[in-house]
């Protein structure tokens, strides 16, 4: 039986085009920019048809990249075989990102991974560098069946 891989060998397969990100990320467009231990940081170029029928990009699609910016730091803090699901994500936005307003990265950062719960916090900002959102994150951890 073959070692399984920890969730930042994963990310950083996923990251370097090895192993195809799920399909949500594929879905939206939402690229894997970095990751190291602890911290990621994933972008999302901003389309029309992401956007509210506003003008702006949808607030659940921001929150859908706040959550895997939350979610894939702490993943890669765990140990092989564990999984993690969001039980609470907690978004303030800051300000409107427009469809056509450029790239907007969200950095992710683990603030502590225990076996049964995680935090974490992300900052999503626009190209100029301005702030567009900031989240807090509460995942539920379920440590590796053989652990």
């Amino acid at each position: 039986m073959s070692q399984l891989p920890t969730s930042l060998e994963a990310m950083r397969a996923i990251k370097d085009g090895t192993v195809p990100p799920p399909p949500i990320a594929t879905l939206i467009g939402l690229e894997l920019d970095r990751v190291d231990p602890g911290e990621v940081v994933f972008a999302i170029e901003p389309r029309a048809d992401l956007g509210n029928g506003m003008g702006m990009l949808h607030g659940g699609l921001i929150a859908t990249v706040m959550d895997f910016a939350c979610s894939v730091a702490v993943a890669t803090e765990l140990p092989p075989g564990n999984l993690m699901t969001t039980i609470e994500l907690k978004i303030s936005y800051l300000r409107p990102a427009p469809v056509d307003g450029g790239r907007i990265e969200a950095t992710g950062r683990a603030l502590r991974v225990g076996r049964g719960v995680g935090f974490a916090d992300a900052l999503a900002r626009d190209e100029s560098g301005e702030l567009v959102a900031q989240a807090t994150s509460s995942l539920a951890i379920r440590p590796a069946r053989d652990a």
